[in-house]
């Protein structure tokens, strides 16, 4: 191992999960060094194959590594206090739980067990997860990541009860807001629908990039599906997993259009993928960025 290329170390290296890696990095300053570098962050993440589900129930975290049983949990210990146990999941990326808590949004990558809290975001939480309040709107949330502008964003897209919009996006590096009147945003809800079609754009900002990635028969479940969430595909290609009204999770078989409920799980309020990474939450900006593609995915 010794004799090998320091790059041919580097990436064979970066094919590990992220607990080996920890491990090694107890080892020696070098690789102490190595694997705390922004490059190999970033090449490892590439390179990561490590997916997990992560289920979010009350204040409780679990996680499942296991696809093919997914009855099979671990819970994890949330590193900070959630005051009032009133905490919700906004999004996940690049390995990083994006989660709002009363005291502000928590950064947590559960792999590396480390955390940041931002105070004082402006961030309206949604009226429906907030007790003996009435229902006069809802708000939608998202959290990624921007290679065009080398910075983690959240979004927060407002709808009022006269269905006035607006869009709110904090930038996370750099601290900056942007804020977007609603004046010709459009939300279609259509529940008398047959079928449910899922497009993805392969090349964001395109047009002429949106591809359907499949179908599914409404007739084929037995729930209102009020909101539907992809999570992914099973390891054949074949099922697709989702979850349903922050409830339950289902498969759903591409071929035969069958709904198989997935039974042994307590009922949940949020479930996502993540990926394991060395990510930290603090936000570094990458000195030597390149422009990477980003997709958009459409539930019509």
């Amino acid at each position: 191992m010794a004799d090998l290329p320091p790059e041919i170390i580097t990436g064979i290296i970066s094919l590990l999960p992220v607990q080996s890696l920890l491990r090694f990095r107890s080892t020696s300053k070098s690789l102490q060094s190595l694997i705390d570098s922004h490059n190999f962050i970033k090449l490892h993440l590439r390179n990561s194959l490590n997916r997990f589900l992560i289920l979010r129930h009350n204040s409780d975290f679990y996680q499942i590594n296991d696809f093919s049983n997914l009855t099979t949990r671990i819970k994890l210990n949330l590193p900070f206090k959630i005051p009032n146990n009133f905490i919700s999941l906004f999004g996940s990326c690049n390995g990083l739980l994006c989660i709002s808590i009363n005291v502000g949004i928590a950064f947590w990558n559960p792999n590396i067990r480390k955390h940041r809290i931002i105070p004082n975001l402006p961030i309206q939480t949604p009226a429906l997860s907030k007790p003996n309040t009435i229902h006069v709107g809802f708000c939608v949330h998202g959290f990624g990541f921007d290679p065009l502008t080398d910075d983690y964003k959240l979004s927060e897209s407002l709808v009022s009860s006269n269905y006035t919009t607006t869009l709110m996006i904090h930038m996370l590096h750099s601290s900056a807001r942007k804020r977007t009147p609603g004046k010709y945003f459009l939300l279609i809800v259509n529940y008398q629908t047959s079928k449910i079609d899922v497009w993805l754009m392969k090349e964001y900002g395109c047009r002429d990039s949106w591809r359907k990635l499949f179908t599914l028969v409404r007739s084929c479940f037995t729930l209102q599906l009020e909101s539907l969430r992809p999570l992914g595909y099973s390891s054949d290609g074949s099922m697709v997993l989702f979850e349903v009204d922050h409830e339950k999770l289902f498969w759903y078989d591409l071929k035969s259009e069958h709904v198989n409920y997935v039974e042994g799980i307590p009922n949940l309020n949020e479930a996502m993928i993540c990926v394991g990474s060395l990510v930290p939450p603090s936000f570094p900006r990458n000195e030597n960025r390149t422009s990477k593609r980003r997709y958009f995915l459409l539930i019509v």
